[in-house]
């Protein structure tokens, strides 16, 4: 094209050339400022309870999945698999009994789907930026536990459980143990300032998991750091990571000796009389034996609705009349997979299922990876960490914390990084290729994500996290009337 002086002339500049021009600096600022926002306001925000946090971290994630381009990073199969679940996680607040006031619900799902999504892309497009996010997580879990810290000991009783600003121990813990497994390879393999914060998030992270009394998170957590010193110490042999685990664990012990004791407070208590504690008042047995009332609950749920679920919030609902009346019943079933079954039947449960399939695929081919020698954090600890909260979503309800399930998201979308520069290739993604997922059906999950997270900014805005929310119609369930509030 010529103008009439004979000069040619270009092609006026189009917007998408813009975007994918500043996409490796952009990309890392928005997802930065999102992670930020969804592990400081919203951790700090009773994890993500309170009103609106969600809302804005739904706009925050829909900007991080625009300047990303999944669709040119990830495969189309693994898009459309989290577009199914995030409409599905939304079809379910009409189909179910409880209506938009469980929609708060629906958006977590979404939201966090999306995030780890966001992440998986960022690291494709920037391998660079998988250390440091790993390092803000640790970082995140820190700041977490002085938050905690500051109520605990003005409490003056270090018998009582840590429960940091989420206000309940267990997923405070599960807060923390992401955080300290990774500080903890942070510390045995890093240099300098990262390996100092890898330390501090290790010591205080360690303390928080003892000091919540969360009995689960603390097996999670022993095992997390007894894989990462493990897989610090395969061959080729180096004395020095020798050396800093036995420092670690030094440090460690003592942060988690004084903190419970002089100057901190006017008698010294043992770290285990929190525990013990509450261990008097219900034995790890009895627990145990309430666990399984939980899920049972769940599964009679699951068997009334088998289709679509229940409705999100309606478990107890759902599980009256159908299970022992001297059953204890509980709002939520203390197992995320099952939560799931129960709150949205195989409509929900089969691409969450499948999506968790291709993570702990993901986990253990990183894992291996590990064994075999390569040290890079997203095959050695993230891998681990992400084990660790797979196992304690098992056994507790930590999902029900946007947060806690951000968590989730976010280590998932570090699996998906390769390794490190110098490493060797990492292995892509079946199906991915230099541009091979931006045909259209990646194109249309875009367009799904941007539409889904629009939706979830009204349906979080209020932040209504009640345990029990009635029915919008009477149902009459075992011979009792509930009467529902149409609301």
């Amino acid at each position: 094209m010529t103008d009439k002086a004979g000069v040619s002339a270009a092609a006026p500049p189009r917007a998408m050339d813009h975007l994918r021009s500043s996409q490796p600096i952009l990309a890392p600022v928005v997802v930065a400022v999102t992670l930020a926002w969804w592990f400081g306001p919203v951790t700090w925000s009773t994890g993500g309870r309170d009103p609106h946090v969600v809302s804005v971290a739904a706009v925050l994630t829909a900007a991080a999945v625009i300047v990303t381009r999944p669709d040119r990073h990830l495969p189309s199969w693994l898009l459309g698999l989290v577009a199914l679940l995030s409409v599905a996680a939304f079809i379910v607040v009409p189909a179910g009994t409880t209506g938009w006031p469980g929609a708060t619900v629906a958006a977590d799902y979404a939201v966090t789907a999306w995030l780890g999504v966001a992440v998986a892309a960022l690291v494709r497009l920037r391998p660079d930026t998988a250390v440091w996010v790993a390092v803000g997580l640790s970082a995140a879990a820190a700041a977490e536990f002085a938050r905690g810290w500051t109520a605990w000991w003005g409490g003056e009783d270090p018998t009582q459980p840590m429960i940091g600003t989420f206000y309940w121990w267990n997923p405070f813990a599960a807060f923390l143990v992401p955080g300290a497994v990774i500080g903890f390879w942070l510390w045995v393999r890093s240099t300098r300032l990262i390996a100092g914060l890898g330390l501090l998030a290790l010591a205080v992270g360690s303390a928080g998991v003892v000091y919540s009394t969360s009995r689960a998170s603390l097996a999670c957590l022993c095992a997390g750091l007894l894989a990462v010193a493990a897989l610090s110490v395969l061959p080729p042999w180096a004395p020095r990571r020798a050396a800093r685990i036995c420092i670690g664990a030094a440090v460690t012990v003592a942060t988690i000796y004084v903190i419970a004791g002089p100057p901190f407070f006017a008698h010294r208590h043992s770290p285990g009389a929190a525990i013990a504690s509450r261990t008097t008042g219900q034995s790890l047995g009895q627990n145990g034996g309430y666990r399984l009332d939980f899920w049972r609950e769940a599964l009679a749920a699951f068997s009334a609705h088998p289709a679509t679920g229940g409705g999100y919030h309606s478990l107890v609902t759902q599980a009256h009349g159908r299970v022992p009346s001297s059953w204890p019943l509980s709002p939520l079933a203390h197992n995320g997979y099952l939560q799931a079954l129960a709150d949205g039947g195989l409509l929900l449960a089969l691409p969450f299922g499948a999506l968790l399939i291709v993570v702990v695929a993901m986990l253990l081919r990183r894992f291996v990876a590990a064994v075999r020698g390569d040290g890079d954090v997203t095959t050695a600890a993230v891998p681990v960490a992400l084990g660790a909260l797979l196992l304690h979503s098992g056994v507790d309800f930590d999902w029900s914390y946007p947060a806690d399930f951000a968590l989730v998201a976010v280590l998932a979308g570090l699996l998906a990084a390769p390794r490190a520069a110098g490493a060797g290739g990492m292995p892509p993604l079946a199906g991915t290729a230099r541009g091979a997922g931006s045909g259209r059906l990646s194109k249309a999950c875009i367009v799904v994500a941007t539409a889904v997270l629009a939706v979830s900014v009204p349906a979080a805005w209020h932040g209504d996290q009640r345990l029990s929310l009635p029915p919008r119609h009477s149902v009459a369930i075992g011979g009792q009337a509930f009467a529902g509030s149409g609301r």
